[in-house]
């Protein structure tokens, strides 16, 4: 017989061997498989169950406080020529409503507030204090997937306006974050309406001291500048100094910016940031029954290798 031949009838020989004494053994690699599938299957039906809900946002129009616009105009306009930004990225009311809305609604810091100040979530606040954890520490995972935060797609890339929030059987998931949307979007309303009113004061203090020049000064009505050009043509300019508008003229824009005041302190912004409010809870949780299968295929792996290590010992 050549040495090839013997070669390979010896490795067959070998493998069926090794075939045999798996076969031998099968009580004893059934017996450890089964082990591991139920310390898994245990582990992951022991593990608090995690609940998914998502809420679609709209977003907020342009127009929604057009009527205040005029005031943040004049006050970034010089900020604007000054860094030469384009006319077409003009600030808004309604933008910066927009902007600090998304800000605020993405920090843990305010999620942690919400859950503090929120009196109907005792359980979710009691499953807290027993892990003696803040709603900050819980909601960031510490993993690449925080338990709440704007959805993303296939790729990973943010889908706007789309938040999702993870959350134990302890908490209403649904009614908790329809309510902190409400949270968010109603602080930054306060935050926007307070801006608002701050720069009208600012802007009727600018007139309030223009007018006392005015009356010092005994201006009436507006005083128009005039200038000789090519000695046939007159160019009439208005001066640029506010008291030169008059008493009178000054005297009606207070009233004006008084009335608009008194208007802003009053605002209640008629929108609702919700275009879908939070979906049915479901169960994301790890499925006890898949991790069931994995490890009894870690189990069967590991009995054999265990039992071709044993098997090599003994002959060596």
């Amino acid at each position: 017989m050549s040495p090839n031949n013997q070669k390979i009838e010896t490795d067959e020989i070998d493998l069926g061997e090794i075939i045999r004494n798996f076969w031998k053994e099968k009580f004893l690699i059934l017996s450890i498989s089964l082990l591991f599938s139920a310390l898994t299957y245990t582990h992951i039906a022991l593990k608090p169950k995690t609940f998914q809900t998502t809420i679609v946002l709209k977003s907020i129009p342009i127009t929604l406080l057009a009527k205040f616009d005029d005031i943040i105009n004049i006050q970034h306009q010089q900020e604007q020529q000054e860094q030469e930004q384009q006319q077409n990225q003009q600030t808004t009311f309604a933008s910066l409503l927009e902007e600090d809305f998304q800000q605020k609604l993405n920090s843990f810091d305010n999620l942690d507030a919400f859950v503090k100040q929120n009196n109907t979530i005792n359980s979710f606040k009691t499953l807290l204090k027993e892990n003696q954890i803040s709603a900050k520490d819980y909601f960031i995972s510490g993993t690449s997937k925080n338990k709440f935060g704007q959805q993303k797609d296939e790729k990973n890339k943010v889908i706007e306006n789309i938040y999702y929030l993870n959350f134990p059987k302890e908490l209403k998931g649904d009614e908790f974050l329809n309510k902190y949307v409400l949270f968010i979007f109603q602080n930054s309303e306060k935050r926007i309406k307070n801006e608002i009113v701050s720069l009208l004061s600012v802007k009727k203090s600018r007139y309030d001291k223009s007018l006392l020049i005015a009356k010092k000064l005994n201006i009436q009505e507006p005083i128009l500048q005039q200038k000789l050009q090519d000695r046939s043509l007159f160019m009439i300019n208005e001066p640029k100094e506010l008291y030169y508008s008059g008493v009178k003229v000054i005297q009606n824009e207070i009233d004006n910016l008084n009335n608009t005041i008194m208007e802003a302190k009053k605002l209640k912004l008629d929108f609702n940031p919700v275009l879908d409010k939070a979906s049915k809870p479901i169960n994301i949780s790890d499925s006890p029954l898949k991790f069931g299968i994995l490890g009894f295929i870690v189990g069967l792996l590991s009995s054999l290798i265990y039992i071709i290590i044993r098997n090599v010992l003994k002959a060596g």
